[in-house]
């Protein structure tokens, strides 16, 4: 087949998409979600593969989702249908000619592992493609990335799902996926063979798109909807009808876990320069696993809401490697503001005092932060362009920079109520309404107390 790589001729809004998704049983209705969007039928597209299966469509969506360009594949092509592993795994390296450089790849599958049922959601974290034949046989090494022997180590990346997941409050598992030819179902004997391997669902999809994917350098996410038991695992006998129909009672679950998936990926684009950025350019690794532990207390004020002076406080507190405790504190007033975008600067300036990645906990009286983080609310705004409903969401432009402040560290937010109690909640206290008092100034010196 001919390869068709002009990458000219498939964006949204100028964009090329970078995310790819390749919409399983009861993803189709994702497609709808998609704004600024457009499609082409994969007949319009030179040498693209056609699906014969019922409920594959076949085409490509482009649009806007979560705030990103992505593409979906509607329809997919499988190996039963008579087309070589050449043309199944034809659209992944058809998208990555077009720029993509994540993909998502979702499917029905029969479950194996006990304790699963109809309905369960599982993150792929790795697969057995031992039952189809290669991908990679009878491409040239050129055409998959240039290297004839592809590592397999890591294929999936398990992380953004199951944060999209918890997010959500949607309970997903994870496992291993086996794939094999079809079309006809597994056998019971099969299933017990399967199990022994280690599988956990069973699919005729999604191991030899993944494995491309890998070596063309995508990141490669997977997720699989359990839409019947495998073979003398359940009742009855398996039918595509009854795939069809458990999927698409999952589907409003999985359309959640994509949309919010996507938003975490958009939060990651926008957020701030690496941790070995932020340390000129030094690998972090290290400094990761043996990050220091620091508490973070905030407090911010406003005389008149929203016009008056205010101001903020913000109090680190950390030991060193000898054990011994260590303070920074900063403040600083403004001549007119609001009490939430005082809290806000407070976490923002206290998090800009750290000079390498730390684990922090941040406590602070300000449901309006508190909520935002613990609650999903920052989330569903970025999905929504920064809309609360119709509305705008306020202090858009404080809210970009906490985010940015925070991706070096591992950030928790803790709610206080009030800060009375706490020597230094009370310190912030103090802080924030002298500088709101004050009017517009900033302290003299940051200081630190102790030798640091």
């Amino acid at each position: 087949m001919t390869e068709h790589n002009n990458s000219l001729d498939y964006k949204i809004n100028g964009k090329s998409p970078k995310v790819a998704i390749v919409l399983g049983s009861g993803l189709g209705p994702l497609a709808e979600s998609l704004e600024d969007s457009w499609e082409i039928p994969y007949t319009e597209i030179p040498g693209f593969p056609v699906s014969t299966v019922e409920g594959h469509e076949g085409k490509l969506c482009f649009g806007m989702l979560s705030g990103l360009p992505v593409v979906c594949m509607k329809g997919r092509v499988h190996y039963y249908e008579g087309y070589s592993m050449r043309d199944v795994t034809f659209p992944v390296r058809f998208l990555h000619g077009i720029g993509v450089e994540q993909i998502l790849l979702t499917n029905a599958a029969g479950g194996i592992r006990d304790g699963f049922k109809v309905g369960t959601i599982m993150v792929i974290e790795d697969h057995i493609s031992s039952f189809v034949p290669s991908p990679f046989i009878g491409l040239s090494a050129e055409e998959y990335g240039g290297k004839r022997f592809v590592d397999m180590t890591k294929i999936y990346n398990t992380e953004t799902l199951v944060r999209a997941a918890d997010a959500e409050k949607i309970a997903v598992e994870k496992g291993i996926y086996l794939q094999t030819t079809g079309p006809e179902y597994e056998s019971p004997a099969e299933v017990r063979m399967f199990r022994t391997l280690g599988a956990d669902v069973v699919g005729m999809s999604t191991t030899v798109e993944a494995a491309m994917a890998n070596a063309l350098g995508m990141k490669v996410h997977g997720l699989s909807c359990v839409t019947n038991l495998a073979a003398g695992l359940g009742k009855g006998v398996l039918s595509h009808e009854e795939v069809k129909i458990a999927a698409d009672r999952t589907s409003e679950k999985l359309v959640r876990i994509v949309k919010r998936f996507l938003s975490l990926i958009r939060e990651e684009e926008e957020g701030a320069p690496s941790a070995s950025e932020v340390n000129g350019g030094a690998d972090t690794s290290a400094e990761k696993k043996s990050m220091k532990e620091i508490t973070l207390f905030t407090d911010g004020a406003a005389r008149s809401n929203p016009d008056g002076p205010g101001g903020y406080g913000a109090v680190l507190i950390y030991k060193d490697s000898t054990g011994k405790e260590h303070t920074m504190e900063t403040s600083q007033g403004y001549e007119k503001t609001t009490n939430n975008r005082m809290e806000m600067m407070a976490v923002i300036e206290g998090l800009s005092l750290l000079k390498e990645p730390c684990k922090v906990t941040v406590h602070s009286d300000s449901q309006y932060v508190i909520n935002a983080f613990n609650k999903g609310w920052l989330t569903k705004w970025i999905a929504a362009g920064w809309k609360r409903g119709k509305d705008p969401v306020k202090n858009v432009d404080l809210w970009k920079k906490m985010l940015k402040a925070m991706e070096p560290h591992e950030v928790t937010f803790v709610w206080v109520r009030g800060h009375v109690g706490n020597p230094l909640n009370e310190r912030c206290d103090e802080l924030a309404t002298t500088a709101a008092d004050k009017g517009p100034w900033l302290v003299d010196e940051v200081y630190i107390s102790g030798n640091s």
